[in-house]
């Protein structure tokens, strides 16, 4: 067994924590085992991925040397460490019970937490021998995904004597389970905020005393005759300030008639 330690220096003689590596030298050829993925494979939440891990058997142990002749490889797949936010990054992944004993694995998105990286590894054991065993060691994350955001309905004209909606609660955060909105109560999980406001494209009376809804509602109900005749736009700016994604912006226009 080798343990081999990093400590690196800069020139104003500031020292890094140490990083630590293992390796082990086994007494018998080993299996070359290597995993069909990038360093780091990011894929979103909805999505479920296959790592597909092969090995190449010593050829000590190979029939006539073509690394098959039934000789077999037990694999077994652990998580190995996280990094990045510290409050999720400290728990075990959980990962799928039937494939985490075999070659390939599967790994869904929604059991993954945003903003961590996790290794993975994958030992490939020979058998009946499982004392001589490979490994490979990949990382995953989510890809962080853009908030989405509509306005049911777009842009139309109603009559002075009808009310409108202007719905947005098909708001949501890809990467965020609890970022959802209820349509029933116009309210959103998650920290979605809502920022709606109304403007005259036509000169004509002003919005007031039409009151927009609060930042935590999806959902603006206008009832008959709130406004006057006249063309009106109605923007609204979608944000998540935790964790911090980028706002979206639309805008609607509402053509009141008599």
């Amino acid at each position: 067994r080798f343990d081999v330690v990093l400590v690196v220096t800069s020139f104003l003689g500031i020292q890094s924590l140490p990083v630590a590596m293992t390796i082990t030298r086994s007494a018998m050829p080993v299996p070359k085992i290597s995993v069909q993925a990038p360093p780091l494979l990011e894929f979103p939440r909805s999505a479920t991925v296959s790592l597909e891990a092969s090995a190449s058997i010593a050829a000590c142990f190979a029939t006539n040397g073509t690394g098959g002749g039934g000789t077999s490889i037990a694999f077994a797949w652990t998580h190995e460490a996280s990094r990045g936010n510290a409050s999720v990054a400290a728990g075990t992944l959980l990962l799928d019970a039937a494939s985490s004993a075999r070659r390939d694995l599967l790994v869904r998105g929604f059991a993954l937490s945003p903003g961590v990286r996790y290794t993975l590894r994958v030992a490939g054991c020979m058998m009946p021998d499982l004392e001589v065993c490979g490994y490979y060691s990949t990382d995953l994350a989510l890809r962080d995904e853009p908030l989405q955001a509509s306005i049911a309905g777009g842009s139309r004209t109603v009559g002075e004597d009808s009310g409108f909606d202007l719905d947005a609660c098909q708001s949501r955060d890809p990467d965020d389970a609890t970022a959802t909105c209820d349509a029933a109560t116009g309210q959103c999980g998650g920290g979605i905020r809502f920022e709606w406001a109304c403007a005259t494209l036509d000169g004509g009376v002003a919005c007031a005393p039409l009151a927009p809804p609060s930042s935590s509602s999806c959902l603006w109900e206008v009832g008959p005759r709130a406004l006057a005749v006249g063309v009106y736009s109605f923007t609204l700016t979608v944000s998540k300030p935790a964790p911090s994604t980028e706002a979206l912006s639309l805008a609607v226009t509402i053509t009141i008639e008599s």
